[in-house]
């Protein structure tokens, strides 16, 4: 397995975390609950046959394939992290006879022929690679034509990162002093605490065009606290009302989209 391409962060093999993330009852957790539910609601109205597979295209710890599993689909899960694929087949492998595998590998090199799968679900992948064109174009490999993918991203523009006047004014006097080259080079200049690759959703809608994808629909959810000099410093209660006070108005036309983490249902072009 390559991994020349992937980020390396602390919280990458946290087992723990990553396993319970849907389960904690705080923003966070809320967060990927929604994200979760959007995607489960669009498996739902695609009315698969019963011998289509999944991909679970970074698997993690199987939460999410647990969830596709017990709607009745065959899933096939893939994640970069041994120690995740051994929790998720211990996991949920008995719990399910339909479920094939979970694997390691790398999503810039997965291990399937061409024209594999039905549909493809891959959340909170990108943010960890450089660049997301080569992952692209191979989820775009064993997809069959017509397949869908719903993928997400971390907005390069979400409103409540772009409320924090003091850290906007911090990154363009950066701008001044160095050169719009010389920041994106020092790194993301959105002070994620991860350091997650993050995206402008219109240019990730190009990128899945090019990698040979129509986008057929896309919704954001929150994520993120609102922060003030890029941190937060706020009371978890206000910094909450307040992020999920703008959060109404991302998807307000004319204002554009500036949600969190966008989610994007796209098909795959038939050749």
């Amino acid at each position: 397995m390559k991994l020349q391409s992937i980020r390396q962060f602390s919280n990458q093999d946290n087992i723990e975390y990553w396993d319970n993330i849907y389960d904690q009852p705080d923003f966070n957790g809320e967060c990927y609950r929604q994200r979760m539910g959007i995607v489960l609601s669009w498996l739902e109205s695609m009315r698969l046959s019963e011998n289509s597979i999944i991909l679970d295209a970074g698997s993690g710890t199987g939460r999410f394939a647990y969830e596709v599993i017990n709607r009745g689909y065959k899933v096939v899960g893939i994640d970069y992290s041994h120690s995740m694929t051994v929790k998720a087949s211990r996991s949920y492998i008995p719990m399910s006879k339909q479920n094939e595998a979970f694997l390691q590998g790398d999503v810039e090199t997965l291990p399937f022929q061409n024209s594999t799968f039905e549909v493809i679900v891959c959340l909170g992948v990108v943010a960890y690679l450089k660049t997301e064109g080569k992952a692209l174009r191979e989820l775009a490999r064993v997809l069959k034509p017509n397949g869908v993918i719903a993928i997400s991203i971390v907005n390069k523009a979400r409103l409540a990162n772009r409320l924090d006047l003091p850290f906007l004014l911090s990154i363009l006097i950066k701008r001044v002093k160095y050169g719009i080259t010389a920041i994106w080079k020092r790194g993301n200049e959105n002070n994620d605490s991860d350091s997650l690759t993050t995206f402008l959703i219109p240019k990730f809608i190009n990128s899945l065009e090019l990698a040979g994808f129509t986008v057929q629909e896309y919704q954001t959810v929150p994520w993120k606290l609102l922060t003030f000099f890029g941190m937060e410093i706020l009371p978890k209660k206000i910094a909450e009302k307040i992020t999920l006070f703008f959060e109404q108005f991302s998807n307000i036309p004319m204002v554009g989209s500036f949600g969190g983490m966008c989610i994007i249902r796209a098909e795959k072009i038939s050749n």
